[in-house]
């Protein structure tokens, strides 16, 4: 294309006028590195949430509302809640009050878990 000849036009060849919003390079910048699965887990986890306790709404993290959940699944019956909340005690053991020893035994089923 020498000076004389007009640019090309129509489809894919906007006017220069008109190839880019005001305020918007054409430039790729380079976007921020996502977050890592830990990072976005640990920020997902600590989000403060409203539940209602006893009636009165409370805030509490995600995280102990998960906790709050398992333990009273557990409470109920439920052989993987309480797998997971001994596994907890077991590898937390400050989690346990007045208690310095605990002795788990499973059986069936509920081992295989």
């Amino acid at each position: 294309m020498t000076r004389d000849q007009d640019p090309p036009r129509g489809y894919g060849h906007p006017p220069k006028s008109k190839q880019f919003r005001n305020g918007h390079t054409p430039h790729n910048k380079r976007a921020a590195p996502p977050d890592s699965l830990k990072e976005a887990a640990a920020r997902t986890l600590s989000t403060p949430r409203t539940i209602l306790v006893g009636g009165e709404p409370k805030t509490l993290s995600t995280r102990e509302i998960l906790v709050r959940e398992d333990v009273q699944k557990a409470v109920n019956g439920n052989v993987s809640a309480i797998i997971r909340i001994v596994s907890m005690m077991m590898e937390y053991p400050e989690l346990i009050e007045g208690q310095t020893e605990f002795r788990v035994f499973i059986t069936g089923a509920a081992a295989r878990l």
